[in-house]
């Protein structure tokens, strides 16, 4: 299991106007293993997902879902089909540095504990668009992070390049492409397969794909091919496939449609909306139904004593997930997220019965220096999407100036786990200082009481020139 905290530090926009929508290219797209249950615990400040009456797009120049702002002032996240004309404009390079302190606490009644201590991380990250005749566009992210227990590492997150074809737009590199309507969960995610649950994020990566999108004043189509010339890859992210969404809006509605061809899940089809109702309350709904999907699962003999790793990805048919949420602001800025989904492709508790119960055979039997590899080994099962198939979130957010708070409780009523976390974020241009907080708790028995770690925080500075 990783011990690396993490939290995305994306603060709440602030409330703007906007302009009537405008026909342009789109830059949006089990997981890389990351959840809200590894020691990588994460969570977000990021804006609740919500359009306005009569949404507006406006421009932007990365991938990821854009802002729009309701009438009572609360700025909300909406993955309405974003408006990429700023994509095609000359800019000078942004540069942002990030200095971080990750805080854990080890659980001991965990059969694999986690460990204490801080760890510090400082990140430089370079953002570059570059213009060139006939609208097409270089797109450039990249990012260098150096921790206290660890080599520095570098990563290309986004190299792409936009032209127009066809009358759309063509994408052709590693871009950052996120879909589907929810805040802490998102069925129709199946390009970049987003954790939405991470306490600290760095920046995204991008997926390599080649695209085709589309736009019309209240339409859009995307088409992707995700990780061209690959098939079944180690990872599910890392698969070979083609993903197609239709997007409509009708009146105060956004509407979406995917459907995503793979070797792996075979076929995967779903629809989601953003409801807007009053100027506060705003509803929105995604499912997904699956035609297979593959769970990461241990050896078949509960007491074998492994050498290597011996988990491995099983096939598992049918498959779906089911996400319905709510969002009520008020002209204060204060906001309340509600969501409650179902995930078909989480474990079931026949699973982890069997998962307990391995972990009872190898401290009872084990010889010591196989017991420690094969506990580890054996929590590979706890870096899931979600922990358990029932989940339902609460969030409560407030606005004040430069400053955001939040406080979010997700609960698990199959067995009464229980995951707090708060943050608070303030930005002054040109810094940003966030610190946020993840307590994992609930009923004795429960899987959020037998994770590696019994909290974690993490506070970070950034500066961007």
């Amino acid at each position: 299991t990783q011990t690396q905290t993490q939290t995305q530090t994306q603060p709440q926009p602030q409330p703007q106007p906007q302009p009537q929508p405008q026909p342009q290219p789109q830059t949006q797209p089990q997981p890389q293993t990351q959840t809200q249950t590894q020691t990588q615990t994460q969570t977000q400040t990021q804006p609740q997902p919500q359009p306005q009456p009569q949404p507006q797009p406006q421009p932007q120049t990365q991938t990821q879902p854009q802002t729009q702002t309701l009438a009572s002032g609360a700025a909300l996240e909406t993955d309405a089909p974003a408006v990429a004309a700023g994509r095609f404009s000359p800019g000078d390079p942004q540069v942002m540095l990030r200095a971080r302190l990750d805080q854990r606490d080890t659980n001991d009644a965990s059969a694999t504990p986690g460990t204490n201590g801080v760890r510090s991380a400082q990140t430089a990250e370079l953002r570059w668009q570059i213009s060139a005749p006939g609208q097409n566009a270089l797109h450039l992210v990249a990012s260098v992070e150096r921790a206290s227990d660890a080599a520095a590492v570098a990563t290309l997150n986004e190299l792409s390049l936009d032209r127009p074809l066809w009358g759309g737009f063509a994408t052709l590199g590693k871009k950052v492409m996120s879909w589907d309507v929810g805040y802490a969960f998102r069925p129709l995610d199946v390009v970049q397969q987003e954790d939405r649950r991470a306490l600290y994020a760095p920046t995204q990566s991008g997926v390599p794909m080649l695209a085709w999108e589309a736009f019309e004043a209240e339409r859009a189509l995307s088409l992707v091919w995700s990780n061209p010339g690959h098939g079944r890859a180690a990872q599910p992210r890392g698969d070979g496939a083609l993903a197609l969404r239709l997007y409509r809006r009708q009146g105060a509605r956004d509407e979406y449609a995917v459907l995503r061809l793979s070797q792996r899940n075979g076929v995967e089809g779903g629809a989601s909306f953003a409801q807007v109702v009053s100027d506060a309350l705003e509803l929105h709904g995604s499912a997904l139904w699956q035609q297979r999907h593959d769970n990461w699962m241990g050896p078949d003999a509960i007491d074998a004593l492994a050498l290597s790793d011996p988990n491995r990805w099983q096939r598992v048919d049918g498959g779906g997930k089911v996400m319905s949420g709510m969002t009520w602001t008020t002209e204060g800025k204060f906001s309340l997220l509600a969501e409650a989904w179902l995930d078909r492709s989480a474990y079931s508790e026949q699973d982890w019965l069997r998962w307990r119960t391995r972990n009872a055979q190898l401290q009872a039997r084990a010889p010591v220096g196989l017991r420690a590899a094969n506990l580890g080994w054996n929590a590979g099962a706890l870096q899931t999407s979600s922990l358990r198939q029932q989940n339902v979130l609460v969030r409560a957010a407030q606005n004040i100036g430069d400053v955001d708070a939040a406080f979010d409780v997700l609960w698990m009523p199959q067995d009464g786990g229980r995951i707090t976390s708060a943050a608070l974020s303030w930005k002054g241009a040109p810094w940003q200082l966030d610190a946020s907080v993840r307590v994992y708790g609930g009923a004795a028995h429960s899987i959020a009481r037998a994770l590696p770690q019994r909290s974690a925080a993490v506070l970070s500075l950034q500066r961007a020139f």
